[in-house]
């Protein structure tokens, strides 16, 4: 299991994954009201597929995570992501895409050493 939460600006987001054999589940969540907002799964021969719930971007976020990561040796990858903040801001999603994209820095890093170390998941 991996767990990496990141808070800048009074916004906090969290990522956990779990290994599922030499597959992995996501999920990321935070903001005001952390939820279920989209979900997303990959796998090499079908690529990305999204579910989104209705007046949700949260695909955004599953889809930049899975974009980040689905170049390294790992399996299928699922994503369930839910970032809410009340009356947020132009600036406050812009925040948000950062955090994340520092996260997902991060995970990556650490998927790399556990590959590494482990021969993979």
């Amino acid at each position: 299991m991996i767990i990496i939460k990141k808070d800048y600006r009074n916004i906090n987001i969290k990522l956990e994954l779990i290994e599922i054999g030499n597959d992995i589940c996501i999920i990321i969540s935070g903001g005001d009201r952390p939820h279920i907002g989209a979900i997303s799964i990959y796998s090499k021969e079908e690529g990305i597929q999204t579910i989104s719930l209705k007046n949700h971007k949260d695909y955004i976020i599953g889809e930049m995570c899975i974009n980040n990561i689905k170049d390294m040796p790992l399996g299928n990858i699922s994503v369930s992501s839910g970032i809410h903040l009340d009356d947020i801001t132009k600036n406050q999603i812009d925040d948000v895409y950062k955090i994340c994209n520092s996260i997902f820095k991060e995970l990556k890093k650490k998927l790399l050493t556990i590959s590494i170390n482990t021969g993979g998941s």
